[in-house]
């Protein structure tokens, strides 16, 4: 059946398609067979299962897979002019932005949890270019403070279990601190970058309380849709 996709949520993985006949269905991310991302707009057959629901959507057969990149295109003067892509066409066919899967990552990506963004902060341990998203740092930063209870309440527990005194209770804190440091600050620095701001501006933790506040609106600001020196946006916004 052909259909055109009118709207689809990378954060719950699901989206909608109007059928030609003007019936509309809902679909699953996981049913999606392209290699980039959908979007709203986006031509498509689609096939059910036995139960009714879609289990296959991709694009039309007969949908041109090539179009025009942005720079190309003319003015009423046929004068040709440069412009910044929407971040919604990143990753989509045709265009000739440098990682062609970055339309796939952003729809992987909007299946992380917890662990996920964490595995991903320390595959980038020390890594102070480029951008992350709010739940990339947001999440890491819960992930922190959980580890710190967990490894603060077995030191407790197995040290009175044990009858032990040790005296140095500080001592898994302060490991646990370091070895969370450097990735703490690649992954803000990251996260700044993806709001606009150098990294640079996590020197405001030196400033007691404005600075604290102002840096913590800064880190909980959604993603700037341009492009900038740092990169591509972390994550697709419409």
């Amino acid at each position: 059946m052909n259909g055109k996709i009118i709207n689809f949520d990378d954060y719950k993985n699901t989206g909608i398609v109007i059928a030609d006949d003007g019936v509309q269905y809902a679909f699953d991310g996981k049913d999606w067979i392209e290699k980039y991302a959908p979007k709203a707009g986006d031509n498509v057959d689609f096939m059910f299962n036995g139960t009714g629901s879609i289990n296959r959507i991709s694009y039309q057969s007969s949908q041109s897979q090539v179009s025009t990149p942005p720079s190309l295109l003319k003015d009423p003067q046929n004068q040709s002019i440069s412009t910044t892509p929407e971040i919604e066409d990143y990753g989509r066919p045709g265009h000739s932005q440098h990682d062609e899967n970055i339309g796939s990552l952003y729809l992987a990506e909007s299946n992380y949890g917890i662990v996920d963004w964490t595995k991903k902060v320390f595959s980038n341990y020390a890594t102070f270019t480029g951008r992350a998203r709010r739940k990339e740092y947001w999440l890491f930063y819960l992930a922190t403070i959980l580890l710190s209870v967990v490894f603060g309440f077995m030191e407790g527990f197995f040290g009175a279990l044990l009858g032990i005194g040790t005296g140095d209770e500080a001592i898994s804190p302060l490991i646990l601190a370091l070895v969370f440091f450097i990735p703490t600050i690649a992954v803000a620095t990251r996260r700044l970058h993806d709001t606009g701001r150098s990294g640079w501006w996590q020197l405001l933790w030196f400033i007691p309380i404005i600075g604290w506040i102002v840096l913590v609106v800064f880190l909980a600001q959604q993603t700037s849709p341009q492009s900038n020196q740092w990169g591509l946006p972390a994550k697709r916004v419409q």
